[in-house]
Formats: C-alpha cells, structure tokens, sequence
C-alpha cells in the first residue's frame, strides 16, 4: 500500500436526501476523507 494514508468513512448515501449526500461529500472532502465504503449491507444497491 505504500506510504500513503487512508483516511476513510463508511458512507451510507441511501439513508439520506440527495441535499444531505452534497454536504457529506463536501465535509468529507475538508477532512481530507480519501475512501469511502458504501454499499456494504444487504439490498443497498441495486442489483
């Protein structure tokens, strides 16, 4: 993996309105969140 830091969050876009996705994107990016981990329960995604 090299020297680089991840610095990450799990993110649940399907919980939310898509005007509180653009400020989580946003936030995220000002904390230098590099990775984000979505779709990691069941049914979240569309198959």
């Amino acid at each position: 993996m090299g020297t680089k830091l991840y610095h990450g969050a799990a993110w649940y876009p399907e919980l939310w309105n898509e005007q509180v996705l653009e400020e989580d994107i946003k936030m995220m990016k000002q904390a230098g969140i590099n990775v984000a981990r979505i779709g990691e329960l069941p049914g979240t995604l569309p198959p």
